[in-house]
Formats: C-alpha cells, structure tokens, sequence
C-alpha cells in the first residue's frame, strides 16, 4: 500500500510543508491509480479524499470522491453504501460551494437510502437552507423558494412524517362551503396528523373554481402571486404543486379560524 505509505508521510511528517505534503498526495494518488484490487482503489481515494477535505481542498477533494463513485458503481455495490457515499460527497461539494451539484448527489443518496438515513434527510435540508440563501442572495426569488421548499418537506420527513398541498373543505357557520389548499401532514402510514390553520391559496365555492383559478394564474406566477388566507407570495412552483393534487378528495377542515368569534 504505497499510497497509504505517502499519504501517512504527507500528513504526519509535513504539515508545516504545503508543498512537500501536496507533492506526497500526487504520488499518493498516482499509486492509488495503480492499485489493482477495486476495493483498495476505493479505499485509497476515500482516505486521500478525506485528507485533503481536512486541509479544506474541496474541489480536489469533490473530484477525487466523483472517482470514487465511478468506482462503485462499476463494482455495483449494495444501494446503502452507495447512498453512504454520495452523500459524503454531497457534503465535500457543499463545503466547495457546489450546492446545486450538491443536492444532485443528495437526491440521489436519498432515492437509495430513504428508509434508514434520517441523518441524511435532516442534512439534505439543511443544504437545501444554504441553497435558498444562495439563490436568494442572487436575486432568484423563484429557485429561493423551492429550495425551502424542499427543505421543508424534508425536514417533516425526518420526523417519520410527510406533506403534501391537498384542498381542505371549509364549512362556514352561515352555510357556505369554500375550498382551498392548505399543507396537511401524514403518518407514514396516511393518517392525517395536522394541517396548516390558515389557507395558502384563495378560498372558492367549488373544487372547479379553485382548479380554474389555478389554472389561470399558473402562467403568470413566474414573479409570484399573493394569495393565502396570510397574503404570502406564491411562485409558479407552488401553484404546480397544488395543481398535481387537485383532484385528490378533499378533507374536512374541522375547525374554521374564521368562524372563532
């Protein structure tokens, strides 16, 4: 294990020496190249990875760990340690400033790994937070918004939960029936859990009318929309969110806030 030989002697031997230390890591990862046992090229380019993330070399770290993945999936390994790895990764990309590359590795390890890595899921939103800030900062309001977005539906997943937009029936003490999306939390096992107190989108007479609104409004969301019981603005996103469960019976909202006098 050559590599390790090198690596050992740049990392004990020549921490005050950058440029002996990166010269032993060429070497080392020159000699990891040459290992002929899949499973020790791995091994080599995770430990080198992990060097140089420590020395806060992310973009050399993040290309060595790409290598890597190469690598397992040509060994076609479990879909736990694949999922292990990639999010690894996703964390190196994160630290270099890739969060949108970053969220791509994420929602790949997610899709493998949903069931036993809640840890990976309270990750993912965090990364998906810095992500809203970024774009926000770049004066991207839309891509802000789904980011916390996606945050969002991954943190309640974490907690053994889900959400999704789904119309609530709104049986008014004067007779009147409104409809409208509110965010409802489920069980894993689909019961109902909770839901939002106030509307996120206009309240209507019918299922029909609310559909029609969205419909219409959808095209010209790009910039956002105010609407909601609160006046919060909505994007695009949001409203094709809302559309994909429409038709979806609507539940009965116990309580009208509206009707609390």
């Amino acid at each position: 294990m050559a590599w390790k030989t090198l690596l050992d002697d740049a990392r004990w031997n020549h921490r005050d020496n950058p440029a002996r230390a990166d010269e032993l890591v060429g070497r080392a990862i020159r000699c990891a190249e040459a290992e002929t046992e899949a499973a020790e090229r791995v091994r080599a380019f995770e430990s080198i990875a992990d060097y140089l993330d420590g020395r806060e070399r992310w973009a050399e770290a993040s290309m060595l760990y790409g290598r890597l993945i190469d690598l397992l999936r040509k060994n076609h390994v479990s879909p736990d340690e694949l999922a292990a790895r990639l999010a690894r990764h996703a964390e190196i990309e994160s630290s270099a400033g890739g969060l949108e590359s970053a969220a791509k590795l994420l929602e790949e390890a997610l899709s493998l790994w949903r069931q036993s890595s809640r840890s990976t899921l309270e990750r993912g939103a965090a990364w998906y937070e810095q992500l809203a800030e970024a774009r926000a900062a770049a004066t991207h309001p839309i891509a802000a918004s789904v980011a916390r977005s996606r945050a969002t539906e991954l943190r309640i997943e974490a907690s053994g939960k889900y959400y999704q937009p789904r119309v609530m029936r709104h049986a008014r003490s004067d007779g009147t029936v409104e409809y409208a999306v509110h965010d409802v939390y489920f069980s894993l096992y689909g019961d109902v859990e909770g839901y939002t107190q106030h509307a996120r989108s206009p309240r209507m007479p019918s299922v029909a009318a609310l559909q029609k609104w969205l419909e219409e409004t959808l095209p010209v969301a790009a910039t956002g929309v105010v609407c909601g019981d609160l006046g919060y603005m909505h994007y695009a996103p949001d409203l094709a969110q809302w559309l994909r469960h429409i038709q979806e019976e609507p539940l009965d909202y116990e309580r009208d806030p509206e009707d609390e006098v």
